[in-house]
């Protein structure tokens, strides 16, 4: 069970950074990256992420992955 996203990244398929969120709720549909960059929408794709992840034992962990954006 994840306690808190510390720190999100989410990158295009460059490795340019697109969105850094910082203390991010868990299952909050507010928070998090919304698919835009400088407030336009990005084409779809796929992109990838990196996450500062703690969880309910205290342990933070990165981890990292891939997202395709749909429209």
């Amino acid at each position: 069970e994840v306690l808190s996203i510390s720190v999100l990244r989410v990158f295009d398929r460059w490795g340019g950074l697109v969105y850094e969120g910082q203390d991010l709720a868990v299952n909050a549909p507010d928070a998090g990256w919304d698919g835009r960059f400088n407030g336009e929408l990005l084409p779809q794709g796929i992109y990838t992420y990196q996450a500062q992840v703690t969880f309910l034992d205290g342990i933070t962990r990165t981890k990292t992955g891939s997202v395709l954006l749909i429209r």
